[in-house]
């Protein structure tokens, strides 16, 4: 059974190469619990990092990833589907087998304070919701 095994928001994501290999280092910048962006309406950039277990590695899966505001309006954000290829069978069982994953949203428009959620979806199913909230940060 998938589901999310981690899941933060935070100011920024990267790769980052590492010496004499072809592997990379994923970066996380900062992490949030509420956005403050100096102004709203306005725009803010962030992005979340979350973990996947309980993935078949021999089938294909559909991830979505939707950022909303709680009050029930359309969606600020909504990836649609994002395909998840099969993967070269491994040795380790079903519930451990996995992956983490980043994604950078950049100059996400916020039209007011509030509480805000992010919805993951695999294969049509919810797997988690996750709020934050969003506050002025600026006071004048």
């Amino acid at each position: 059974m998938p589901r999310i095994s981690t899941f933060m928001y935070c100011e920024s994501t990267q790769f980052i190469g590492q010496p004499n290999s072809n592997n990379q280092k994923l970066t996380i910048e900062n992490p949030l619990h509420v956005f403050a962006p100096p102004f709203i309406p306005g725009t803010f950039s962030f992005g979340i990092v979350f973990g996947l277990l309980g993935i078949d590695p021999s089938e294909e899966h559909a991830l979505r990833l939707v950022f909303s505001y709680s009050k029930g309006t359309d969606p600020v954000i909504d990836t649609g589907s994002v395909n998840i290829p099969k993967q070269l069978e491994n040795n380790v069982p079903v519930e451990t087998n996995g992956f983490m994953m980043n994604m950078d949203f950049r100059n996400v428009i916020f039209r007011e304070e509030g509480s805000y959620e992010t919805q993951l979806f695999l294969n049509g199913e919810i797997l988690g919701t996750f709020p934050i909230i969003v506050k002025r940060g600026e006071s004048n």
